[in-house]
């Protein structure tokens, strides 16, 4: 039982959710000047379900793990590779993208249903990419699929701010602003997931 990511004795792996979670918050302690706003986590309060945010920045993921639960999150294949990044997300469970065809894509829904019966909430980007003027762009049908075969309801995330604080695609960090991160009322997935993604959008 000592051993953090063990699927047996720590099935919903914790321990390294934990440890993603005090190293978002390490983060913003050192940024004294960015301050967060979150609105709507009693959403949260009613059993696992898919959350669907709009994406900015990649200071976006930083921000997700220091104000929401603990949560199981679906990233591009190239970080996995990432030295002692990598290995920490693989330990945690956290989900590899699909890099294309249709077995890999089977592959992510069914480590979404997995982690979501297990009763742990997903993050899954739907835009699939980081937005670059700062629009909300297309959401993807997969994360509306992957809630509709685990019978959870979806949770759109609008997030706020993080462009500003790291611009994407630069190094440019300013050392201030205020994030705002509002979870939305949630909603089941009934019928199409292309219309679920347009509502959630």
């Amino acid at each position: 039982s000592a051993i953090p990511f063990n699927p047996w004795t720590d099935p919903k792996r914790t321990v390294m959710s934990w440890l993603s979670q005090a190293w978002g918050r390490g983060i913003f302690l050192v940024t004294p000047q960015v301050t967060i706003e979150t609105r709507g986590l009693e959403h949260l309060d009613h059993g696992p379900v898919m959350l669907v945010p709009n994406h900015n920045s990649v200071s976006d993921t930083t921000m997700l793990l220091t104000v929401l639960p603990p949560f199981k999150f679906v990233i591009k294949s190239s970080v996995f590779w990432v030295p002692a990044i990598g290995l920490h997300i693989w330990l945690a469970g956290y989900i590899r993208a699909a890099a294309g065809g249709e077995q890999d894509a089977a592959r992510v829904l069914a480590s979404c249903q997995k982690w979501l019966k297990r009763g742990c909430h997903v993050l899954w980007f739907p835009e699939g990419t980081r937005s670059e003027d700062g629009a909300v762009h297309r959401f993807h049908t997969g994360p509306f699929l992957a809630a509709k075969q685990a019978g959870v309801k979806v949770v759109p995330v609008a997030i706020s701010g993080t462009r500003e604080v790291l611009y994407p695609r630069t190094l440019r960090y300013y050392f201030k602003g205020r994030i705002q991160i509002t979870l939305l009322p949630p909603f089941e997935v009934d019928g199409d997931p292309k219309e679920a993604a347009k509502k959630a959008r």
